[in-house]
Protein backbone atom coordinates (compact mmCIF):
# COMPACT_ATOMS: atom_id res chain seq x y z
CA UNK A 1 0.00 0.00 0.00
CA UNK A 2 1.37 3.41 -1.02
CA UNK A 3 0.00 6.72 0.27
CA UNK A 4 0.60 10.30 -0.85
CA UNK A 5 -0.31 12.77 1.90
CA UNK A 6 -0.92 16.45 1.10
CA UNK A 7 -1.34 18.92 3.97
CA UNK A 8 -0.41 22.49 4.81
CA UNK A 9 -1.30 21.97 8.50
CA UNK A 10 1.57 21.18 10.85
CA UNK A 11 -0.01 18.50 13.01
CA UNK A 12 -0.33 16.19 10.01
CA UNK A 13 3.40 15.63 10.42
CA UNK A 14 2.30 13.00 12.94
CA UNK A 15 0.22 11.20 10.32
CA UNK A 16 3.13 11.32 7.87
CA UNK A 17 5.43 9.83 10.52
CA UNK A 18 2.94 7.04 11.24
CA UNK A 19 2.59 6.21 7.56
CA UNK A 20 6.36 6.23 7.10
CA UNK A 21 6.91 3.91 10.07
CA UNK A 22 4.24 1.60 8.72
CA UNK A 23 5.98 1.48 5.35
CA UNK A 24 3.03 3.12 3.57
CA UNK A 25 4.25 6.66 2.89
CA UNK A 26 5.23 7.32 -0.71
CA UNK A 27 5.32 11.11 -0.45
CA UNK A 28 4.48 13.84 2.04
CA UNK A 29 3.66 17.23 0.52
CA UNK A 30 3.53 20.08 3.01
CA UNK A 31 4.13 23.81 3.44
CA UNK A 32 6.93 25.74 5.14
CA UNK A 33 8.59 23.26 7.53
CA UNK A 34 12.27 22.68 8.31
CA UNK A 35 13.49 19.12 7.67
CA UNK A 36 17.14 19.18 8.70
CA UNK A 37 19.90 21.59 9.68
CA UNK A 38 19.79 24.83 11.63
CA UNK A 39 17.63 27.76 10.67
CA UNK A 40 19.40 30.90 9.39
CA UNK A 41 20.43 33.17 12.27
CA UNK A 42 19.34 36.21 10.29
CA UNK A 43 15.70 35.24 10.86
CA UNK A 44 13.96 37.03 13.75
CA UNK A 45 13.97 34.92 16.92
CA UNK A 46 10.16 34.78 17.05
CA UNK A 47 10.00 33.43 13.49
CA UNK A 48 12.74 30.91 14.21
CA UNK A 49 10.81 29.61 17.21
CA UNK A 50 7.64 29.36 15.16
CA UNK A 51 9.44 27.41 12.43
CA UNK A 52 11.08 25.12 14.99
CA UNK A 53 7.59 24.16 16.09
CA UNK A 54 6.98 22.98 12.53
CA UNK A 55 10.13 20.92 12.17
CA UNK A 56 9.69 17.56 10.45
CA UNK A 57 11.49 14.69 12.15
CA UNK A 58 11.46 10.90 11.91
CA UNK A 59 10.43 10.98 8.25
CA UNK A 60 12.63 10.00 5.33
CA UNK A 61 13.57 13.41 3.93
CA UNK A 62 13.59 12.00 0.39
CA UNK A 63 9.83 11.57 0.68
CA UNK A 64 9.12 15.17 1.72
CA UNK A 65 8.15 17.91 -0.74
CA UNK A 66 7.63 21.46 0.51
CA UNK A 67 5.34 23.89 -1.26
CA UNK A 68 6.12 27.21 0.43
CA UNK A 69 5.09 29.95 -2.04
CA UNK A 70 1.32 29.75 -1.34
CA UNK A 71 1.76 30.34 2.39
CA UNK A 72 4.12 33.26 1.84
CA UNK A 73 1.48 34.92 -0.33
CA UNK A 74 -1.30 33.98 2.10
CA UNK A 75 0.45 35.67 5.02
CA UNK A 76 2.25 38.45 3.20
CA UNK A 77 -0.33 39.98 0.87
CA UNK A 78 -2.96 40.79 3.54
CA UNK A 79 -0.29 42.71 5.46
CA UNK A 80 0.01 45.11 2.53
CA UNK A 81 -3.64 45.99 2.92
CA UNK A 82 -4.32 45.09 -0.71
CA UNK A 83 -6.42 42.02 0.10
CA UNK A 84 -8.27 40.57 3.08
CA UNK A 85 -7.07 37.65 5.15
CA UNK A 86 -9.88 35.53 3.72
CA UNK A 87 -8.72 36.34 0.19
CA UNK A 88 -5.22 35.35 1.27
CA UNK A 89 -6.61 31.98 2.37
CA UNK A 90 -8.30 31.65 -1.01
CA UNK A 91 -5.02 32.25 -2.82
CA UNK A 92 -3.22 29.73 -0.63
CA UNK A 93 -5.84 27.01 -1.06
CA UNK A 94 -6.05 27.23 -4.83
CA UNK A 95 -2.34 27.77 -5.50
CA UNK A 96 -1.22 25.02 -3.11
CA UNK A 97 -3.66 22.59 -4.71
CA UNK A 98 -2.51 23.48 -8.22
CA UNK A 99 1.20 23.23 -7.37
CA UNK A 100 0.82 19.90 -5.52
CA UNK A 101 -0.36 18.24 -8.73
CA UNK A 102 3.21 17.97 -10.05
CA UNK A 103 4.07 15.57 -7.21
CA UNK A 104 0.98 13.38 -7.54
CA UNK A 105 1.65 10.15 -9.36
CA UNK A 106 0.48 6.54 -9.14
CA UNK A 107 -0.43 5.49 -5.59
CA UNK A 108 -3.08 3.47 -3.78
CA UNK A 109 -4.41 6.34 -1.66
CA UNK A 110 -4.25 10.11 -1.96
CA UNK A 111 -4.96 11.75 1.41
CA UNK A 112 -5.43 15.52 1.55
CA UNK A 113 -6.68 18.18 3.95
CA UNK A 114 -9.97 19.79 3.02
CA UNK A 115 -9.84 22.97 0.89
CA UNK A 116 -6.42 22.30 -0.70
CA UNK A 117 -6.99 19.10 -2.67
CA UNK A 118 -9.66 19.20 -5.39
CA UNK A 119 -7.37 19.39 -8.44
CA UNK A 120 -4.68 17.12 -7.03
CA UNK A 121 -7.36 14.61 -5.95
CA UNK A 122 -8.84 14.57 -9.45
CA UNK A 123 -5.41 13.77 -10.86
CA UNK A 124 -4.85 11.02 -8.28
CA UNK A 125 -8.22 9.52 -9.09
CA UNK A 126 -7.45 9.51 -12.82
CA UNK A 127 -4.32 7.53 -11.94
CA UNK A 128 -6.37 4.96 -10.06
CA UNK A 129 -6.01 6.10 -6.43
CA UNK A 130 -8.69 6.08 -3.78
CA UNK A 131 -9.19 9.55 -2.30
CA UNK A 132 -9.36 10.48 1.40
CA UNK A 133 -10.52 13.97 2.39
CA UNK A 134 -9.45 14.99 5.91
CA UNK A 135 -11.82 17.64 7.29
CA UNK A 136 -10.90 19.73 10.34
CA UNK A 137 -14.26 21.52 10.65
CA UNK A 138 -17.97 20.81 10.64
CA UNK A 139 -19.94 20.68 7.41
CA UNK A 140 -19.97 24.22 5.94
CA UNK A 141 -23.78 24.45 6.04
CA UNK A 142 -23.86 23.70 9.76
CA UNK A 143 -21.33 26.38 10.62
CA UNK A 144 -22.91 28.94 8.30
CA UNK A 145 -26.35 28.61 9.93
CA UNK A 146 -24.97 29.06 13.44
CA UNK A 147 -22.82 32.06 12.55
CA UNK A 148 -25.68 33.79 10.78
CA UNK A 149 -27.57 33.58 14.08
CA UNK A 150 -24.55 35.07 15.91
CA UNK A 151 -24.35 37.89 13.39
CA UNK A 152 -27.95 38.90 14.05
CA UNK A 153 -27.48 38.59 17.81
CA UNK A 154 -24.28 40.66 17.96
CA UNK A 155 -25.35 43.24 15.41
CA UNK A 156 -22.10 42.91 13.47
CA UNK A 157 -21.05 41.14 10.31
CA UNK A 158 -19.63 37.74 11.20
CA UNK A 159 -17.21 36.22 8.71
CA UNK A 160 -17.91 32.61 7.83
CA UNK A 161 -14.49 31.14 7.16
CA UNK A 162 -14.19 29.45 3.79
CA UNK A 163 -17.11 31.18 2.05
CA UNK A 164 -14.90 32.15 -0.91
CA UNK A 165 -13.96 28.53 -1.55
CA UNK A 166 -17.00 26.71 -0.14
CA UNK A 167 -17.97 25.27 -3.53
CA UNK A 168 -14.46 23.83 -3.85
CA UNK A 169 -14.77 22.19 -0.42
CA UNK A 170 -18.12 20.64 -1.32
CA UNK A 171 -16.68 19.24 -4.56
CA UNK A 172 -13.78 17.75 -2.60
CA UNK A 173 -16.22 16.01 -0.28
CA UNK A 174 -18.15 14.65 -3.23
CA UNK A 175 -15.07 13.28 -5.00
CA UNK A 176 -13.71 11.62 -1.86
CA UNK A 177 -14.11 7.89 -1.31
CA UNK A 178 -13.63 8.41 2.43
CA UNK A 179 -13.96 11.38 4.77
CA UNK A 180 -11.95 11.62 8.00
CA UNK A 181 -13.04 13.94 10.82
CA UNK A 182 -11.63 14.48 14.34
CA UNK A 183 -14.83 13.98 16.37
CA UNK A 184 -18.22 12.29 16.41
CA UNK A 185 -19.71 15.75 16.80
CA UNK A 186 -18.18 16.79 13.46
CA UNK A 187 -19.23 13.51 11.81
CA UNK A 188 -22.85 14.10 12.80
CA UNK A 189 -22.91 17.44 10.95
CA UNK A 190 -22.01 15.54 7.77
CA UNK A 191 -24.52 12.74 8.22
CA UNK A 192 -27.18 15.41 8.83
CA UNK A 193 -26.35 16.73 5.34
CA UNK A 194 -26.90 13.29 3.82
CA UNK A 195 -23.36 11.88 3.69
CA UNK A 196 -23.38 8.10 4.32
CA UNK A 197 -22.06 7.25 7.77
CA UNK A 198 -19.99 4.37 6.39
CA UNK A 199 -17.90 6.84 4.36
CA UNK A 200 -16.97 8.88 7.44
CA UNK A 201 -14.23 7.88 9.88
CA UNK A 202 -13.44 9.54 13.21
CA UNK A 203 -9.84 9.88 14.40
CA UNK A 204 -9.33 12.37 17.28
CA UNK A 205 -6.09 14.34 17.43
CA UNK A 206 -3.59 14.13 20.27
CA UNK A 207 -1.18 16.19 22.36
CA UNK A 208 2.61 15.96 22.42
CA UNK A 209 3.81 15.42 26.03
CA UNK A 210 7.29 16.64 25.09
CA UNK A 211 5.80 20.03 24.21
CA UNK A 212 2.92 20.17 26.68
CA UNK A 213 3.24 19.00 30.28
CA UNK A 214 2.63 20.30 33.77
CA UNK A 215 5.11 22.89 35.07
CA UNK A 216 2.67 24.71 37.32
CA UNK A 217 3.71 28.31 37.98
CA UNK A 218 0.38 29.60 39.19
CA UNK A 219 0.60 32.95 40.96
CA UNK A 220 -2.05 34.46 43.24
CA UNK A 221 -4.11 35.59 40.28
CA UNK A 222 -7.10 33.46 39.25
CA UNK A 223 -6.41 33.46 35.52
CA UNK A 224 -9.07 32.47 32.99
CA UNK A 225 -7.38 31.63 29.70
CA UNK A 226 -8.72 31.61 26.15
CA UNK A 227 -6.48 30.42 23.29
CA UNK A 228 -7.53 30.64 19.66
CA UNK A 229 -8.76 33.07 17.06
CA UNK A 230 -10.69 35.82 18.80
CA UNK A 231 -13.87 35.73 16.80
CA UNK A 232 -17.60 35.10 17.08
CA UNK A 233 -17.23 31.45 16.03
CA UNK A 234 -15.19 30.77 19.16
CA UNK A 235 -17.89 32.27 21.41
CA UNK A 236 -15.46 34.74 22.99
CA UNK A 237 -18.25 37.25 23.58
CA UNK A 238 -19.98 34.86 26.00
CA UNK A 239 -16.77 34.52 27.99
CA UNK A 240 -16.34 38.31 28.03
CA UNK A 241 -19.87 38.72 29.34
CA UNK A 242 -19.43 36.06 32.00
CA UNK A 243 -16.22 37.54 33.39
CA UNK A 244 -17.47 41.13 33.28
CA UNK A 245 -20.59 40.14 35.21
CA UNK A 246 -18.70 38.04 37.78
CA UNK A 247 -16.19 40.80 38.62
CA UNK A 248 -13.95 38.44 40.56
CA UNK A 249 -11.24 39.95 42.77
CA UNK A 250 -7.63 39.03 41.98
CA UNK A 251 -8.66 37.57 38.64
CA UNK A 252 -7.70 38.07 35.02
CA UNK A 253 -9.19 37.13 31.67
CA UNK A 254 -6.34 36.49 29.24
CA UNK A 255 -7.07 36.18 25.52
CA UNK A 256 -4.27 34.63 23.45
CA UNK A 257 -4.60 34.70 19.68
CA UNK A 258 -5.24 36.87 16.66
CA UNK A 259 -8.34 39.07 16.82
CA UNK A 260 -10.71 39.09 13.86
CA UNK A 261 -11.06 42.76 12.75
CA UNK A 262 -14.82 42.27 12.39
CA UNK A 263 -14.93 41.34 16.08
CA UNK A 264 -13.32 44.62 17.18
CA UNK A 265 -16.64 46.35 18.06
CA UNK A 266 -17.44 43.51 20.47
CA UNK A 267 -14.03 43.72 22.15
CA UNK A 268 -14.50 47.48 22.47
CA UNK A 269 -17.67 46.92 24.52
CA UNK A 270 -15.63 45.07 27.13
CA UNK A 271 -12.52 47.23 27.07
CA UNK A 272 -10.64 47.11 30.37
CA UNK A 273 -12.05 43.71 31.41
CA UNK A 274 -9.44 41.54 29.68
CA UNK A 275 -5.81 41.37 28.61
CA UNK A 276 -5.00 40.46 25.01
CA UNK A 277 -1.83 38.73 23.82
CA UNK A 278 -1.49 38.32 20.06
CA UNK A 279 -0.45 35.28 18.08
CA UNK A 280 1.93 33.06 20.09
CA UNK A 281 4.18 30.32 18.60
CA UNK A 282 2.87 26.91 19.59
CA UNK A 283 6.04 25.98 21.45
CA UNK A 284 5.51 29.01 23.75
CA UNK A 285 1.90 28.20 24.69
CA UNK A 286 3.00 25.93 27.52
CA UNK A 287 3.92 28.92 29.68
CA UNK A 288 0.40 30.35 29.34
CA UNK A 289 -1.26 27.04 30.19
CA UNK A 290 0.93 26.56 33.24
CA UNK A 291 0.27 30.04 34.59
CA UNK A 292 -3.51 29.83 34.31
CA UNK A 293 -6.32 28.45 36.47
CA UNK A 294 -8.72 27.28 33.77
CA UNK A 295 -8.98 27.21 29.98
CA UNK A 296 -12.36 28.26 28.59
CA UNK A 297 -13.45 27.52 25.03
CA UNK A 298 -17.14 28.43 24.62
CA UNK A 299 -17.18 27.83 20.85
CA UNK A 300 -20.28 28.08 18.68
CA UNK A 301 -18.76 25.70 16.13
CA UNK A 302 -15.41 23.96 16.66
CA UNK A 303 -14.81 20.49 15.21
CA UNK A 304 -11.84 19.75 17.45
CA UNK A 305 -9.71 22.33 19.22
CA UNK A 306 -6.18 21.13 19.92
CA UNK A 307 -5.81 23.74 22.65
CA UNK A 308 -8.13 21.67 24.86
CA UNK A 309 -5.80 18.66 24.78
CA UNK A 310 -2.75 20.88 25.22
CA UNK A 311 -4.29 22.49 28.30
CA UNK A 312 -5.22 19.12 29.79
CA UNK A 313 -1.66 17.89 29.21
CA UNK A 314 -0.44 20.87 31.25
CA UNK A 315 -2.73 19.94 34.13
CA UNK A 316 -5.19 22.72 33.38
CA UNK A 317 -8.94 22.18 33.94
CA UNK A 318 -11.10 23.15 30.94
CA UNK A 319 -14.59 24.47 30.31
CA UNK A 320 -15.84 23.76 26.79
CA UNK A 321 -19.14 24.03 24.96
CA UNK A 322 -21.24 21.19 23.57
CA UNK A 323 -20.30 22.41 20.07
CA UNK A 324 -16.61 21.73 20.60
CA UNK A 325 -15.59 18.32 19.26
CA UNK A 326 -12.89 17.96 21.88
CA UNK A 327 -15.68 17.83 24.50
CA UNK A 328 -15.56 14.10 23.77
CA UNK A 329 -12.17 13.96 25.49
CA UNK A 330 -13.36 15.87 28.58
CA UNK A 331 -14.78 13.93 31.52
CA UNK A 332 -17.47 16.32 32.70
CA UNK A 333 -17.00 17.11 36.38
CA UNK A 334 -13.64 15.29 36.61
CA UNK A 335 -11.09 17.20 34.53
CA UNK A 336 -13.37 19.92 33.21
CA UNK A 337 -16.92 20.92 32.41
CA UNK A 338 -19.06 20.73 29.27
CA UNK A 339 -21.74 23.43 29.05
CA UNK A 340 -24.41 24.35 26.45
CA UNK A 341 -23.47 26.88 23.80
CA UNK A 342 -24.46 30.51 24.50
CA UNK A 343 -25.18 29.74 28.17
CA UNK A 344 -23.55 32.60 30.09
CA UNK A 345 -25.11 31.58 33.40
CA UNK A 346 -23.72 28.03 33.17
CA UNK A 347 -20.33 29.46 32.28
CA UNK A 348 -20.39 31.83 35.25
CA UNK A 349 -21.38 29.00 37.57
CA UNK A 350 -18.46 26.77 36.54
CA UNK A 351 -15.91 29.59 36.64
CA UNK A 352 -17.15 30.63 40.08
CA UNK A 353 -16.91 27.05 41.37
CA UNK A 354 -13.24 26.83 40.37
CA UNK A 355 -12.56 30.33 41.72
CA UNK A 356 -14.07 29.66 45.14
CA UNK A 357 -12.75 26.14 45.69
CA UNK A 358 -8.99 25.68 45.11
CA UNK A 359 -9.36 22.06 46.25
CA UNK A 360 -11.68 21.26 43.36
CA UNK A 361 -9.34 23.09 41.02
CA UNK A 362 -6.33 21.08 42.24
CA UNK A 363 -8.19 17.78 41.96
CA UNK A 364 -9.29 18.60 38.43
CA UNK A 365 -5.76 19.62 37.48
CA UNK A 366 -4.45 16.20 38.50
CA UNK A 367 -7.27 14.47 36.62
CA UNK A 368 -6.58 16.62 33.54
CA UNK A 369 -2.91 15.58 33.36
CA UNK A 370 -3.88 11.93 33.83
CA UNK A 371 -6.53 12.17 31.11
CA UNK A 372 -4.12 13.81 28.66
CA UNK A 373 -1.67 10.92 29.05
CA UNK A 374 -4.26 8.82 27.21
CA UNK A 375 -4.72 11.35 24.39
CA UNK A 376 -1.41 11.31 22.52
CA UNK A 377 -0.34 11.55 18.91
CA UNK A 378 0.90 7.97 19.23
CA UNK A 379 -2.70 6.90 19.80
CA UNK A 380 -3.76 8.99 16.81
CA UNK A 381 -1.09 7.27 14.71
CA UNK A 382 -2.20 3.76 15.74
CA UNK A 383 -5.81 4.53 14.88
CA UNK A 384 -4.73 6.03 11.54
CA UNK A 385 -2.85 2.88 10.54
CA UNK A 386 -5.82 0.68 11.50
CA UNK A 387 -8.04 2.97 9.47
CA UNK A 388 -5.79 2.60 6.43
CA UNK A 389 -5.80 -1.16 6.78
CA UNK A 390 -9.59 -1.01 6.75
CA UNK A 391 -9.53 1.21 3.65
CA UNK A 392 -7.20 -1.27 1.96
CA UNK A 393 -9.41 -4.27 2.79
CA UNK A 394 -12.49 -2.44 1.55
CA UNK A 395 -10.76 -1.46 -1.69
CA UNK A 396 -9.62 -5.01 -2.34
CA UNK A 397 -13.09 -6.36 -1.61
CA UNK A 398 -14.60 -3.90 -4.06
CA UNK A 399 -11.98 -4.80 -6.66
CA UNK A 400 -12.70 -8.51 -6.24
CA UNK A 401 -16.47 -8.13 -6.33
Amino acid sequence: MQVILSSNVTHYHYLAMALDRGGYLKRYITSISPVSGNLPRVLPQRLRRKLEGRRISDIDGQKVRRCWVPELLQRGLPRTGLISGERGNWINNYLFDWMVGRWVDACDFFHFVSSIGLYSARKAKRLGARVICDVRQEHPNFQSRLLQDESRSLGIRVAVSGTLYERKVIEELDIADYIVVPSSYARDTFTAEGYPKERIFVNPYGADPTQFHSERKQDKIFRVLFVGQITARKGVHYLLRAMSELRLRNSELLLVGTADPLFAPVLARFEGTFRHVGDVPKIELIQYYNRSSVLVLPSIADAYALVVLEALACGLPVIVSTNTGSKEMVRDGEDGFVIPIRDVEALKQKILLLYEDPGVRHKMAEAAAQRASQLTWEGYARRALRMYEQFDRTTKNIGGA
